[in-house]
């Protein structure tokens, strides 16, 4: 992977998973939600798996992307750095985005409109997470030569 090359397939990456998981939610809104709420016992479970989800995805979230980008620290070329911390951010993202897809179509199920609510902060959550060159040479403490090899002014 060339280093200039990177970071634009990075934010293309990140930008892809954001807007997919956008349009899905405001296709499932606009589609699902001008419906009335419907109120049973097995809608409120699914309710409390959303809660569950949400709140695991963002724990992990926070917990294994660090995990993940201490293995590209041992790397030794810039290239291998920079697919390991590529694969870290990919993790990540999949975690979050995968909590917000079953948030989305839980609430298409049920018609609840709390998963929405989780959805919100995850993406509060998954906002943050967008590449920029600094912090990634910060992540992988990269030295003068390799910030200037990836474009970091």
């Amino acid at each position: 992977m060339q280093p200039k090359q990177f970071y634009f397939k990075i934010k293309i990456l990140f930008f892809a998973l954001l807007m997919g998981q956008t349009m899905f939610a405001a296709v499932a809104y606009f589609i699902f939600g001008m419906q009335s709420e419907i109120h049973s016992d097995e809608n409120n479970m699914l309710v409390y798996v959303s809660v569950f989800l949400s709140m695991s995805a963002i724990g992990a979230s926070y917990m294994l992307k660090p995990k993940l980008i201490e293995t590209a620290l041992t790397k030794n070329s810039l290239d291998d750095k920079l697919k390991t911390y590529t694969t870290a951010c990919l993790v990540t993202w999949a975690l979050l985005e995968g909590a917000n897809m079953a948030n989305v179509v839980i609430f298409i199920v049920t018609a609840n409109k709390i998963p929405l609510v989780f959805f919100l902060a995850i993406l509060l959550v998954y906002i943050p997470t967008r590449p920029d060159l600094r912090k990634i040479s910060a992540d992988l403490k990269l030295d003068r030569d390799e910030e200037k090899e990836l474009g970091v002014n």
